[in-house]
């Protein structure tokens, strides 16, 4: 019991003690919105100028159970990987969105189920009126116009979950995705000039305006 008490105590000295670039807070519903402000001067209280964002679970919980994340984090706490994911969705939801997306693919080859991530998220309460094959195409279309319009920084493609994004990239396909980031991998770093060399004239005039090299 005393060790438990320890550890607890030890936990909570190294949460405050710790130095943050923001905070997010999960919460099950919008009604647990009245409880931010509270939540918020409490822990600012221990932790100055962080900031403390609060945001709804249901994607977070939706991304946390996709059979890749249930088999990466099966060592951990349920919470723990709840939180991980929510942190994610949190600092990029297109990357997270992308993730689902790949799940998908994985299960459609085991069974005869295609989208069904993407259909689970609730982004509207009429969205059960519409055909449901044809609404997860649509989504896809719209990640993937995202995804250009932000662009993809290539640093980013050294963290494994933000890999999916290059997939998505006008110009690109799987295989030149897969080259890219395995250079990445061997040299760190990607300039313009070097991308240019290693890819087809064609290839890196559709694709370069999409890419940030900073």
């Amino acid at each position: 019991m005393k060790e438990n008490i320890k550890e607890k105590n030890m936990l909570k000295n190294d949460f405050f003690n710790t130095k943050y670039k923001f905070i997010v807070i999960g919460c099950s519903n919008n009604e647990n919105n009245i409880h931010f402000n509270n939540i918020q001067k409490f822990i600012q209280g221990f932790i100055n100028n962080t900031p403390i964002y609060f945001d709804n679970l249901e994607i977070p919980t939706i991304i946390a159970n996709t059979k890749e994340n249930r088999n990466k984090f099966s060592k951990i706490p349920w919470t723990v990987c709840l939180a991980i994911t929510l942190g994610r969705y949190y600092t990029n939801p297109v990357a997270e969105m992308i993730n689902l997306l790949k799940d998908d693919k994985e299960n459609s080859k085991e069974s005869n189920n295609y989208n069904t991530n993407l259909i689970k998220l609730n982004l509207s309460p009429y969205q059960k009126y519409l055909d449901q094959d044809r609404l997860a195409e649509y989504l896809k279309y719209e990640i993937a116009n995202v995804v250009n319009k932000d662009g993809v920084k290539l640093k980013d493609l050294l963290i494994p979950h933000l890999r999916g994004q290059l997939d998505y990239i006008s110009g690109l396909g799987p295989v030149t995705s897969k080259y890219i980031i395995s250079y990445l991998l061997s040299k760190k770093s990607m300039s313009k000039n070097e991308l240019e060399k290693r890819l087809r004239d064609n290839l890196f005039l559709n694709c370069q305006g999409f890419l940030n090299y900073d």
